[in-house]
């Protein structure tokens, strides 16, 4: 079971409510008075939406969110994973870094954008 989402999540999910089950994640998100109409673009080091509501967005359950996890090296639980991804804890940069590929690979797979922002990582000179 997904644990619930951070601040945010309940907007996420009201803009999706009404979208079929297949339909692209952009394609689905359209402007809502002066909200977010669609996933940011990743320019800068700030750029991007937390993981909760990359989270939310995803679909994935917490299983599935935390198979992505291991597969790019995480070690953490799947109640840690939970905590960390809904903001219920604050994970260091690795464990955030280790979420938002798992999750931004998803997005990636999908043929989206990764809409999920990492944390210090150094601009490219």
């Amino acid at each position: 079971m997904k644990a619930p989402g951070g601040s945010g999540s309940g907007a996420c999910q009201a803009l999706l409510k009404d979208v079929p089950h297949d339909a692209s994640l952009l394609a689905a998100l359209v402007p809502v008075r002066g909200r977010i109409a669609r996933p940011p673009v990743m320019s800068g080091p700030r750029a991007g939406f937390g993981l909760a509501d990359g989270w939310d967005l995803s679909g994935l359950t917490l299983a599935e969110l935390w198979l992505r996890y291991l597969a790019v090296g995480g070690t953490a639980s799947p109640a840690q994973v939970a905590a960390y991804a809904s903001g219920q804890l604050r994970p260091d940069s690795h464990q955030h870094n280790m979420i938002a590929q798992a999750i931004n690979e998803h997005f990636t797979d999908r043929g989206e954008d990764h809409p999920v922002s990492y944390q210090d990582i150094p601009p490219l000179p």
